[in-house]
């Protein structure tokens, strides 16, 4: 029962699904379809496998996330975190790291990138891990699978991602999360 300008109202009992609510303009409560609010779907995928490589170019790592949006108007808020490590000859080492995207199967493309300085206090020595860690928001419009996965150099030197070492592995996670339109 509710209360309007002229006494007791009844309103009527909604249907499966529905939630009770007092929209804009509205002198009454009425029942609307529930909107599920702004997650969609949560995916992760962690890896404690260490993978090492002294190319120029950029190689794949073993950390990503695969998310098919439920919507094609969606957003992804992706999160990939993981450690890198650098040996090498001189004090002043670089890594070169990037996100690249491949939807539906397709070719991979950037999506983010940056790089890391590590200077060490003597040449030759393996340099302390250093955390690595990307978040962002994309808009991917389309329904079909999209993989996020880091790619990685270090210029010559040789680079661990993932760990210090293959016998020293530390945990890379990959978290994407499905909004609803609207909500990013």
């Amino acid at each position: 029962l509710y209360r309007d300008g002229s006494g007791l109202q009844r309103l009527p009992k909604g249907t499966a699904g529905q939630q009770l609510a007092i929209n804009s303009g509205a002198t009454a409560p009425e029942w609307v379809d529930a909107s599920g609010g702004g997650v969609l779907q949560a995916v992760w995928n962690t890896n404690a496998t260490p993978v090492n490589t002294s190319s120029s170019n950029y190689v794949a790592t073993n950390n990503g996330v695969t998310i098919t949006p439920t919507a094609s108007n969606s957003k992804i808020y992706v999160v990939l975190s993981g450690s890198i490590a650098v040996n090498n000859t001189s004090d002043d080492p670089w890594c070169f790291i990037k996100v690249q995207k491949s939807i539906g199967g397709g070719a991979y493309s950037e999506v983010q990138s940056n790089w890391y300085r590590r200077y060490a206090p003597s040449a030759g020595t393996t340099h302390p891990l250093q955390d690595v860690n990307f978040h962002f928001i994309h808009a991917p419009a389309t329904t079909s699978a999209v993989v996020y996965k880091v790619y990685y150099h270090g210029g010559g030197q040789s680079v661990w991602y993932g760990g210090r070492s293959s016998s020293e592995p530390s945990s890379t996670n990959g978290i994407a999360i499905e909004l609803a339109n609207g909500i990013a």
